[in-house]
């Protein structure tokens, strides 16, 4: 997979951004997103918490379609578990499609995982929400904030 930046200008550009709005238009999707999650009852019924992974710079995926050819995209990461990951997509994909992505921790470590995907909703426009089970489960407090019910906290400021 290609080097990890902070900023769209700093990837690969191998990935294709296929969304290609503005860091500010994705903060107001995923603020709006957020403000339309589940109930604090359909979260609990989820298998592991949810911990909010927003990178405005995006992050890069690799999709595996049949017959060997590998996709890579720019995306737009929405949240984190121990077993998978929610991301912004700019076109629909496949279930059981598998994914290869590299994620960045709270303190810039990178870790490569490997999943398939196992949902794939319509957004808005051509925005997709795609959801990725992991292959091995990841320690998921070393890269993200956690969600509480229909909010997300800093771990740091749920203690205090």
């Amino acid at each position: 997979m290609g080097r990890i930046s902070n900023t769209k200008d700093d990837y690969d550009p191998e990935y294709v951004d296929t969304v290609r709005i503005s860091a500010k238009e994705w903060q107001n999707l995923l603020m709006r997103m957020e403000a339309e999650r589940p109930s604090t009852d359909d979260l609990d019924r989820r298998q592991s918490e949810r911990y909010r992974y927003w990178n405005l710079g995006g992050l890069m995926v690799e999709f595996e379609h049949p017959g060997g050819s590998v996709g890579k995209f720019l995306v737009q990461p929405r949240d984190l578990s121990e077993f998978g990951i929610s991301f912004l997509h700019g076109s629909f994909v496949y279930q059981d499609t598998v994914v290869r992505l590299v994620l960045v921790s709270t303190l810039g470590v990178q870790t490569s995982v490997t999943g398939t995907i196992v949902r794939c909703r319509h957004i808005k426009g051509k925005v997709h929400e795609v959801g990725v089970k992991f292959l091995e489960a990841i320690n998921v407090e070393d890269f993200a904030t956690k969600v509480t019910g229909s909010k997300l906290v800093d771990d740091n400021s749920a203690s205090a």
